[in-house]
């Protein structure tokens, strides 16, 4: 849609993840071999966009001021369903490797978490 951007694969690269939603406020996954749309993850936010990902999760992070730090991450697992969250200030960046996703922020700095 108009507002897909921040492109991302996943390891194996038969996945590609997309901010999407006329709000961009949700993640959608799409199969690379088909085009298909497998998944979109669509958190009570008002903005949300792919971080990370592993060979089987998806990090995504959403704007969610209401829930305490201004943002929440989420562990997207291959259906679309968040297995965990948890609340950050300032997310500087993530990466998925070897079925962990690495989280550099403001406090601890930097922290690693299996989803």
């Amino acid at each position: 849609d108009a507002h897909g951007r921040w492109l991302m694969t996943d390891p194996d690269r038969d996945t590609l993840y997309t901010r999407a939603g006329s709000r961009a406020d949700r993640a959608t996954a799409y199969d690379l071999a088909g085009g298909t749309e497998r998944f979109t993850f669509d958190p009570a936010s008002t903005n949300a966009w792919p971080e990370a990902a592993t060979e089987e999760h998806l990090a995504v992070t959403a704007i969610t001021p209401d829930r305490g730090p201004f943002n929440t991450v989420y562990a997207v697992d291959a259906t679309g369903e968040a297995t965990a969250s948890f609340a950050i200030d300032g997310l500087y960046e993530a990466v998925g490797h070897d079925g962990l996703v690495y989280v550099a922020d403001s406090d601890p700095g930097l922290a690693a978490f299996e989803p």
